[in-house]
């Protein structure tokens, strides 16, 4: 009976996330990734007007969290996002980042800031969500980073249907 419930229930203002309000409620089921019991590594591509600007690695997520963030490049961004340490020596460069950097773009053209997240589970690269709000909107940036981020975020750009 909760799930009933749990469907009829408008989620979209208890964190204020209003883009979310008129989508009619679903159940979505997906393939279960089996990682051998571990925790996968979670590639999530920011996509600021259908670009790459950064990727956050979180490893560990359950245990020892691990989070590092990125250049489009790989090359390490050097800071902090929500307490979360870095990992130190900072990760290699994985082999299907460009892959990832493909696809996510592919998704996020048509969006003004999307954030893709992929695993690569099975030697491929593997979809597990789009979120309009990461963190809800509670991520605390660095001064300087939310700023270079949030300049490249244009909002009077084409809307999807006009960009068809």
């Amino acid at each position: 009976m909760s799930h009933r419930v749990g469907l009829k229930k408008d989620q979209s203002g208890s964190l204020g996330e209003w883009g979310y309000k008129n989508i009619p409620p679903r159940v979505f089921v997906e393939e279960f990734l089996d990682f051998n019991g571990t925790v996968p590594d979670d590639y999530k591509l920011h996509v600021i007007d259908g670009k790459v600007e950064f990727i956050q690695l979180d490893q560990g997520r359950f245990e020892q969290h691990y989070r590092n963030m990125f250049d489009r490049d790989w090359n390490e961004l050097g800071f902090i996002l929500n307490k979360k340490p870095r990992l130190v020596p900072v990760p290699e460069k994985p082999a299907f980042i460009d892959q990832m950097i493909e696809i996510a773009e592919r998704i996020g053209k048509y969006y003004d800031m999307v954030r893709v997240d992929l695993y690569f589970h099975n030697n491929q690269v593997t979809f597990s969500e789009l979120t309009m709000y990461p963190a809800a909107g509670f991520s605390m940036f660095p001064d300087e980073w939310n700023h270079k981020f949030g300049e490249r975020w244009i909002l009077d750009y084409p809307t999807y249907s006009q960009k068809k």
